[in-house]
C-alpha cells in the first residue's frame, strides 16, 4: 500500500496503445485518481508555424549550445561539454561554416507529423491541469513509463524534501544514453542530483511544481507552442532559457518500456499508420 502521496498523476497515452494501459494500471491501482490525457480530449494549443530562428528568445546558437551540451555530454563531463560548446557558440560569430557544428543537435524546422503535434498538446494539457491542483507536485508519465519497485514511496519523498519555491522539472527515468557525468554532484537520498545548465531528458517520467507548470503554460500562451519540436527538445529549451531548477534521477524511478524491450516500440508505428490514413 503506497503511503499518503503528495502529488498528482497525469498519463499521457495514445487510446490504441491498451496494452500499456492494462499494465500502468495494474501498477497504479493505488493511485486515485489516475488522469489520463489522450488524443481524444486534449484543450487546444496556441500555435506558431516552423520557424527556427527563436525559440521563447532563444537564438539559434543559444538552442545548439543548449541542445549539443546534452549531445556532447555522451562523451565528456558536463562541465567540458558546456565550455566546448561555449568555444562553438563564439567560434560561430567568426566564421559562418562554425554554424553548422553549433546546429548540429537542432531539428529539422519542419513541420512534425499530426502525431507528433498530438503528443505535444497532451503533456500541455497535462501542465494546465497541473497549474490548478490541490497538490503542489504533478508526476506525469507517457505510457510505455515501467514504474520500479516502491516507485510511490519515492516520489512522495521527493516532494516532501524538495523545495519548490522556485520553477523546478524533475527527470525520472532513463532515455538517449544520458547519465550523470563526472562533474555532475552526488545523487542525494532520493538519487536526485542538480544539473547545471539545465537540461532535460526524455520526457517519459517526469515531476514538475505548480510554478513550473504555470511559468510554461503562460510561455505557450505568449509565444506559442513552436510546431517543428518534439516535447523533449522543446522543454530542454524552456528549462534553458527560464534557468528552471533540473534535476536528474540514478537510480531511476521510471524505466522507458519501448527503450527497455518491455513494450514494442509501436507508438511511432500507431500514429504513422494515424498520419498516412488521414483523409481516407
Amino acid at each position: 500500500m503506497l503511503p499518503n502521496i503528495n502529488f498528482n498523476v497525469y498519463i499521457v497515452h495514445y487510446t490504441p496503445l491498451h496494452q500499456r494501459r492494462a499494465f500502468l494500471l495494474s501498477k497504479l491501482k493505488d493511485i486515485s485518481p489516475v488522469n489520463w490525457i489522450t488524443e481524444t480530449n486534449f484543450a487546444e494549443v496556441p500555435r506558431r508555424v516552423s520557424n527556427a530562428n527563436s525559440v521563447f528568445g532563444l537564438s539559434i546558437r543559444k538552442m545548439g549550445l543548449y541542445l549539443g551540451t546534452n549531445s556532447r555530454s555522451l562523451s565528456f563531463s558536463r562541465r567540458k561539454a558546456y565550455w566546448d560548446g561555449l568555444l562553438l557558440h563564439f567560434a560561430s560569430y567568426l566564421h559562418w561554416r562554425r554554424l553548422d557544428l553549433v546546429n548540429g543537435s537542432i531539428p529539422p524546422a519542419k513541420t512534425l507529423k499530426e502525431s507528433w503535434l498530438e503528443n505535444q498538446s497532451m503533456h500541455y494539457n497535462a501542465l494546465v491541469h497541473a497549474c490548478s491542483n490541490e497538490n503542489e507536485w504533478t508526476l506525469i508519465l507517457e505510457d510505455d513509463a515501467i514504474p520500479i519497485e516502491d516507485w510511490g514511496a519515492k516520489v512522495t519523498s521527493i516532494g516532501d524534501n524538495l523545495s519548490s519555491r522556485k520553477p523546478t522539472w524533475i527527470n525520472l527515468n532513463s532515455g538517449a544514453g544520458l547519465r550523470r557525468t563526472s562533474s555532475d554532484p552526488q545523487p542525494d537520498h532520493n538519487g536526485l542530483f542538480r544539473v547545471r545548465p539545465p537540461s532535460t531528458r526524455c520526457a517519459v517520467a517526469y515531476m514538475v511544481n505548480r510554478k513550473f507548470a504555470q511559468l510554461f503554460v503562460e510561455t505557450i500562451r505568449i509565444h506559442g507552442m513552436p510546431d517543428w519540436l518534439p516535447i523533449d527538445v522543446l522543454f530542454h529549451l524552456f528549462c534553458a532559457r527560464y534557468r528552471v531548477r533540473t534535476y536528474w534521477q540514478e537510480p531511476v524511478t521510471f524505466v522507458q518500456g519501448s527503450e527497455s524491450g518491455h513494450f514494442e516500440s509501436n507508438f511511432a508505428k500507431w500514429r504513422d499508420q494515424k498520419d498516412t490514413t488521414k483523409g481516407d
